[in-house]
């Protein structure tokens, strides 16, 4: 088995380094797996641009033997193919990801010149979505699987996804139903779950609680004695959440088609911003936009600062409802139990679950059912479908690509949810812990 590590190497938000995290990723992955790959004679390779390969060779020179070094003269055509982001990128990046345009082109040409002429790979594990990719692979018979952060942020611990389908809104549990899953996963309390995960959270209750953040916000009465408060969580204009699975043009646009309807509801609406928008132009524009529209409304506070991670679970805690695009957040919300909107496609969107907004604001909505569907919806993401640390730098990512090369799957199914358990290659969530019943 071949494998190629792919760290995108064409310039993304005018930057060559912005698969440096990624690329670093990976090298822990061999680097913790080699007496496994010498094991089994798995050849693995790192493909990344020159600026983020060396950054590599300074920083990890125990994977010196894996970086894939690249042609000069593919190289300096890399450099060329930079362009403002605002300007042109965001356009280009969205054509990237649907296999599309000059940039797709030029990607099919340096892999085909990589398999031909230097490292004949039969696996290729890149990061998030890439179309131009999935037309290589198909067109080469070469095993394609997606890699991304899974959809819990510090302080949780750091899972990641190996998905033949793809990640995000393309993620393979949007093809499941919450019926196939009660039929291989157990049950897990979200409660419970936070606890598994080493979150001791302070507020364990069922019931809103008031929410302090040391002393800096929510201590508007209005808030506080508000009978229903509901969260929105701004998202970054020009994430792929967004750009691909979001029915929203814009950040704006989500909080146009939401906020009033929660208004007349009779919630008090926070507005959270996120906390990256102000690295970028783009989206701290746009946030600025979505601050100056809530700000003209009643009842709407706007949570416009930072807040610790621990912090952000009392805020998530503190409400009755969230509503969101495709956030993470909207994960994290489970595991506080709380009834969650999610309004775009995301990762752990499985069908039967989650109620649309005029659900929740009707008398249709069955809280009973939904909390039931939940407990088997954390406890199919935590267990089977998310990777844990202890799993991404075991032998049990290897054991899971290997099977996944096997099967050639094209997405998870049920049954490939349950091989990969008779593999034990589940999360053990439940290890050396102690249940007092």
């Amino acid at each position: 088995m071949n494998i190629l590590f792919y760290a995108e190497p064409l310039p993304i938000r005018n930057s060559f380094h912005q698969h440096s995290a990624v690329a670093s990723k990976f090298a822990d992955i061999i680097e913790n797996n080699l007496d496994y790959i010498l094991e089994k004679k798995i050849k693995v390779k790192i493909l990344a641009n020159q600026h983020v390969h060396n950054e590599l060779l300074e920083k990890r020179p125990v994977v010196r033997p894996a970086l894939h070094v690249l042609d000069p003269e593919i190289d300096s055509t890399i450099e060329d193919m930079l362009v403002d982001w605002r300007a042109k990128g965001i356009e280009i990046w969205k054509d990237l990801m649907r296999g599309k345009g000059e940039f797709s082109k030029f990607t099919d040409k340096l892999l085909t010149d990589v398999k031909t002429k230097s490292f004949d790979f039969d696996v290729l594990i890149c990061w998030g979505q890439n179309g131009a990719l999935e037309k290589f692979c198909k067109k080469n018979k070469v095993v394609l699987l997606h890699m991304e952060l899974g959809s819990i942020r510090s302080p949780f611990p750091e899972y990641l996804i190996l998905d033949p389908r793809g990640v995000n809104g393309n993620a393979s549990p949007l093809k499941l139903t919450i019926k196939d899953i009660k039929r291989f996963s157990e049950p897990l309390d979200p409660h419970f779950a936070r606890l598994l995960l080493s979150i001791d959270s302070q507020n364990q209750a069922e019931t809103r609680t008031p929410f302090d953040a040391g002393k800096r916000v929510f201590k508007d009465g209005a808030i506080l004695n508000a009978e229903k408060v509901a969260l929105l969580p701004l998202q970054l204009y020009d994430d792929a959440n967004i750009l691909l699975y979001s029915p929203f043009e814009t950040p704006l646009d989500f909080l146009k088609k939401t906020v009033q309807l929660l208004l007349d509801g009779g919630y008090h609406v926070v507005v959270k911003t996120h906390p990256a928008a102000k690295l970028r132009p783009v989206n701290y524009l746009h946030q600025t936009k979505c601050i100056e529209y809530a700000k003209s409304l009643p009842n709407v506070t706007i949570l416009d600062e930072g807040v610790s991670s621990l912090e952000n679970l009392e805020l998530i805690n503190s409400v009755d409802l969230v509503v969101t695009i495709n956030s993470s957040l909207g994960f994290e919300s489970l595991l506080l139990g709380k009834v969650v909107c999610v309004l775009g496609d995301a990762m752990y969107k499985v069908k039967g679950v989650f109620p649309t907004l005029e659900c929740v604001l009707s008398d249709r909505f069955d809280l009973s059912a939904y909390k039931n569907n939940i407990e088997y919806l954390v406890g199919f993401i935590l267990r089977n479908y998310f990777l844990s640390p202890e799993s991404v730098y075991s032998q049990k990512f290897f054991k899971r690509v290997e099977l996944l090369t096997l099967t050639s799957a094209k997405s998870f199914s049920v049954p490939d949810f349950i091989r990969l358990s008779k593999q034990g290659l589940d999360n053990e969530f439940l290890k050396d812990v102690v249940v007092d019943v």
